[in-house]
């Protein structure tokens, strides 16, 4: 693991780890954080909670164009929560890796922020990504057309104004998780290096 001296205080980073459903987001992320002793942030969770709790409050509910409308914004302002979190632990001294579904993938979490930031884009071919939804949600898997999912669904990093200013890293996750490996990987994007 690396020493703790080499980030507090010298570099302060957001790690933000994104994939498609599946291939081990909070995984890896949680094994970046751990060797970083960085915060870890599960975004969709922390995203969906404040979602559902506002929502129900404010009684939004529907499908038809003003009540999609209301929810975006308040999707908005959750993101914009996330945001306030990671800048919190830059002034406290704390590096952050936050888990990103891709939908949430190009949200601008630290604009006119001083942060380094650091994409990771976990990856598997895509047969082994379909046993690997289909095990851990299936019921997600059943709903879907997943040959049509596929051909439609959007990149991971698409937004190329704010990701060309940034580093994107593919993690192969078809290799079994070993520290060693994610220390590597760790050291690699601290550096700004291509990783393997």
């Amino acid at each position: 693991m690396l020493d703790r001296l080499s980030f507090f205080g010298v570099m302060r980073m957001l790690v933000i780890v994104s994939g498609y459903a599946s291939v081990g987001k909070t995984t890896i992320a949680k094994a970046i954080a751990k060797e970083m002793h960085a915060a870890f942030i599960n975004g969709p969770a922390t995203i969906e909670r404040l979602m559902d709790e506002v929502l129900s409050a404010k009684g939004i509910d529907g499908h038809n164009f003003q009540t999609v409308m209301k929810k975006r914004l308040e999707t908005d302002k959750a993101v914009d929560v996330l945001r306030k979190i990671v800048v919190d632990n830059e002034e406290n001294g704390v590096d952050t890796v936050i888990e990103l579904s891709t939908y949430y993938s190009d949200a601008h979490i630290v604009e006119d922020t001083d942060i380094k930031v650091r994409h990771v884009e976990i990856t598997l071919p895509v047969e082994m990504e379909r046993a690997q939804l289909a095990a851990h949600n299936p019921t997600l898997y059943a709903a879907m057309n997943w040959a049509e999912h596929v051909a439609t669904r959007f990149p991971v990093y698409s937004d190329g104004a704010l990701f060309e200013q940034n580093v994107v890293l593919e993690y192969d996750n078809t290799v079994p998780l070993q520290p060693e490996r994610i220390a590597a990987f760790v050291k690699k994007f601290i550096r700004n290096e291509t990783f393997y």
